[in-house]
């Protein structure tokens, strides 16, 4: 093997590359994505804080709250009422008002004002109702607050905002777009153009080929990937772990890329099976939104030892000893399928 012919190749990939639609298709196309996701989930356009109130015993805190402007404030006959408008992210926060709440309150007896919080609701819409509910409770009793808040979280999945439960689904497709569509594209065209049959009558050897158009797939998804983290805000992990998971996930994803532009004998059938990929590989991430979703059925993809980590590293900010046992197995996977790549190439290149 020649480190020489494979910085060579590799150099002519990315000579060739930026004249490629598909180059600016899997750089620009993730980028959009994100940005347009930023506009409806993030900060751009804040829908008004909702907040949803059962009142037990006619307090006068319903009619203020009436009165609030910017608030969209609901009441409810019952908490089994409340209770569904929450499953159904219908409210930011709910509040039930026990029976005998004034006279607690302004005899200082500290009653506990429960709030329930909806799973889709941001911090910052919590933090405003919260901070709302207590100038009203100020304003009942004129004095520093007699009452303990206790915030109960409804969501099977610990309230994460959606916007940060998509960041990984958005990283994934930028990743995958530059790792597996990019090397297998230039496969199939360079084998439908002859140019392919050309370089191995040369010195070259087929594998230091696979090597470049790997590389080139790796390169490419590390950039995307890392400019897709940065704009949804994602490094909140370890940037050692979220490293090695990119690494691992640019890896996967360049080895299945030259797998596809090997068994594509066209163009048209090459579009085919990525769009089968991109459903098999993205199929984990079903269990981020619903939360019923057997988990074991995600195993049974090789992505899930790269798109799991990847979600524990950005949404929950775990460290690499908690997802080492992943990416040893990811890791395992990727080694497996280096020689499947050579073996194939040898019979159809």
């Amino acid at each position: 093997m020649s480190l020489r012919r494979i910085l060579t190749l590799l150099a002519r990939e990315l000579r060739v590359g930026p004249r490629s639609p598909l180059l600016l298709i899997g750089l620009v196309a993730p980028l959009g994505l994100t940005l347009i996701l930023q506009l409806l989930f993030g900060s751009v356009f804040q829908p008004e804080p909702r907040l949803g109130i059962v009142d037990q015993g006619a307090s006068s805190l319903i009619l203020a709250a009436g009165r609030l402007e910017g608030v969209a404030v609901s009441t409810y006959a019952n908490p089994a009422d409340l209770a569904v408008a929450l499953g159904a992210n219908d409210l930011d926060v709910g509040l039930t008002l026990q029976e005998d709440f004034d006279r607690a309150v302004r005899a200082g007896e500290r009653p506990v004002l429960q709030l329930k919080l909806g799973a889709s609701s941001s911090p910052r819409t919590r933090l405003i109702l919260v901070a709302t509910l207590l100038d009203l409770v100020r304003d009942m009793v004129g004095k520093t607050l007699p009452i303990d808040i206790r915030m109960v979280s409804t969501s099977r999945q610990n309230s994460i905002p959606l916007l940060a439960r998509l960041a990984p689904v958005v990283v994934l497709l930028a990743i995958m777009v530059c790792g597996l569509l990019i090397p297998a594209a230039t496969l199939v065209a360079e084998r439908e153009s002859g140019t392919l049959s050309a370089v191995l009558v040369t010195p070259t050897r087929l594998f230091e080929l696979l090597i470049s158009k790997g590389l080139l797939g790796i390169c490419l998804s590390l950039l995307s990937g890392a400019l897709t983290l940065w704009l949804t805000g994602g490094f909140t992990g370890s940037s050692v772990a979220m490293s090695i998971v990119l690494c691992l996930a640019a890896l996967m994803c360049a080895e299945l890329g030259l797998l596809l532009g090997m068994l594509a004998p066209n163009a048209n059938t090459l579009f085919v099976l990525f769009r089968v990929a991109v459903l098999v590989l993205g199929f984990p991430a079903i269990a981020w939104f619903w939360a019923d979703f057997p988990a074991w059925l995600g195993r049974l993809t090789p992505s899930f030892y790269f798109l799991d980590p990847l979600y524990r590293v950005t949404v929950r900010g775990a460290g690499f000893e908690t997802i080492a046992p992943m990416l040893l197995v990811g890791l395992g996977i990727c080694a497996a399928l280096a020689p499947a790549v050579l073996r194939i190439a040898e019979h159809r290149l």
